[in-house]
C-alpha cells in the first residue's frame, strides 16, 4: 500500500514542500505539494529524483571507520564517538582549544539539528575553530549573528506562521533564510511582469523606489562610497580568458548525491567547458571536443560546450565532477576585507587537447 507523506526537500535552502510517496518503508516517487500557498508545486529536477539518493546502494547506513588498508569497516556509532572523543581529547590537550575545528557544509544548513549540536560542541570544548559555507563566501551573515544574537527555536514553516516578524530585512532582495521569496515570483509568473516594491500584493507597484523618503527619522538616507578593487589574478598573455565556476542546474555542489541520480547523471554525465561561440571559433574549437582549461595552478581536461549566455573571454567550469576538479585551478588569494577566497575569477587559458598533444 502506497502511502503519501507531506515534507519538504532538503537539496537547497528553498526547502520547496513536496508529497512523498512511500510502499513498505521505501521512497518511491516525490512530487511538488500543490496545496503549498507559497510555492504552488514548484520542485527543481534535484528534488524529483530525491529517490534514487534514498534508496542508492552507496548510501551510508551506519558509522564507518577507515581501516589501515584504506578500507571502510561498519562501527556502532557509540564506538565511533567514544574513539573520536579519545583523540579529540588528545590533541586538545596537547595542542589547546583551537586546534580542532568543525566544517559544516551546505547540507548542514538542511538538517535542523546539525548547526545547533556542531555551535554547542564548540562551546564545550572552548574552540572558536567552527566554520561553514557560509563563513567562507558570506562571513558577513556570520558577523552579523555574531552582534545581533540568534533564535535557538529553530525554523518554522513561513506558510503556516500567524506572525513573521522582519528586523532589518527585505525578503524580496535578501532571500532571507526561512522566508521563502517565491511569492513575489508566483506572482511574476502569474502576472508576467511586476515592478517591486510593491506595498500590497493587488498593487502594480511604484516605478521610482524611496520615491516619498527613506525609512529614517529625517527621510534621508546616508551612502557610503565603496572602493572597488581589482580581482588578485588579472588575464594576461599567457592566460588570457576567465574562469569562474558554478552549479550546474542538474547537479548539486560536488555532486555526490545527484551524480548518482541515474536521470541527472544521464542528462549531465561528464565535465564541461562552457564557452562563447565566438571563443570557440577564435580557438578551433568544436562543441564536444575536449579541451584542457589551465591556471598557474593546474590542468584538467573536460569536453568543450558552446554557449550563448557566456560573454567572450570567459570560461564556465561546473565545480562537480571530481575528475575534472574546477578547484584545482581556482585561486585560494583572500578578499583583504570580507577574507572571502576568489575562487570565482582567475586568469585561465584554454586549448584543444590535439593541438597541446601535437606541440609537445
Amino acid at each position: 500500500m502506497v502511502e503519501t507523506k507531506k515534507s519538504f526537500c532538503r537539496f537547497c535552502h528553498a526547502f520547496c514542500p513536496i508529497e512523498v510517496d512511500v510502499e513498505d518503508n521505501k521512497v518511491i516517487e516525490i512530487r511538488g505539494d500543490t496545496s503549498n500557498p507559497i510555492y504552488g508545486g514548484y520542485t527543481c529536477i534535484k528534488g524529483r529524483h530525491l529517490p534514487d539518493q534514498h534508496n542508492h546502494a552507496d548510501r551510508i547506513r551506519t558509522s564507518l571507520k577507515r581501516m589501515p588498508d584504506g578500507s571502510f569497516q561498519p562501527i556502532s556509532s557509540e564506538q565511533a564517538l567514544d574513539e573520536i572523543a579519545a583523540r579529540l581529547s588528545a590533541i586538545v590537550e596537547e595542542h589547546g582549544p583551537r586546534s580542532v575545528a568543525t566544517y559544516n557544509g551546505t547540507y548542514a544548513f538542511c538538517n535542523a539539528i546539525t548547526l545547533s549540536v556542531s555551535r554547542a560542541w564548540h562551546k564545550g570544548v572552548k574552540s572558536p575553530s567552527y566554520y561553514t559555507s557560509v563563513t567562507i563566501d558570506q562571513p558577513a551573515k556570520a558577523i552579523a549573528a555574531s552582534r545581533h544574537g540568534t533564535w535557538m527555536g529553530g525554523s518554522h514553516g513561513f506558510d503556516t506562521a500567524d506572525v513573521a516578524m522582519l528586523i532589518g530585512n527585505n525578503p524580496v532582495v535578501s532571500m532571507f533564510g526561512g522566508i521563502p521569496p517565491f511569492n513575489p515570483w508566483k506572482r511574476l509568473r502569474d502576472e508576467s511582469a511586476v515592478t517591486y516594491p510593491c506595498p500590497a500584493p493587488d498593487k502594480p507597484g511604484m516605478d521610482i523606489v524611496f520615491g516619498e523618503g527613506f525609512p529614517t527619522p529625517d527621510g534621508r538616507s546616508k551612502l557610503m562610497p565603496a572602493s572597488i578593487i581589482p580581482p588578485d589574478e588579472q588575464p594576461d598573455d599567457e592566460y588570457p580568458m576567465v574562469l569562474t565556476t558554478g552549479r550546474q542546474l542538474e547537479h548539486w555542489h560536488t555532486g555526490a548525491i545527484t551524480r548518482r541520480a541515474t536521470l541527472l547523471d544521464t542528462l549531465e554525465p561528464e565535465a564541461i567547458a562552457s564557452l562563447s561561440p565566438f571563443d570557440l571559433r577564435k580557438l578551433g574549437i568544436e562543441a564536444g571536443d575536449p579541451v584542457r582549461v589551465a591556471t598557474r595552478r593546474g590542468v584538467i581536461e573536460l569536453k568543450a560546450r558552446a554557449d550563448g549566455a557566456i560573454p567572450a573571454g570567459i570560461v564556465f567550469v561546473p565545480f562537480c565532477y571530481a575528475e575534472a576538479a574546477a578547484n584545482e585551478l581556482t585561486n585560494p588569494a583572500l578578499d583583504p576585507f570580507g577574507k572571502i577566497p576568489e575562487f570565482k575569477y582567475c586568469a585561465a587559458r584554454v586549448d584543444r587537447v590535439e593541438a597541446v598533444e601535437a606541440v609537445g
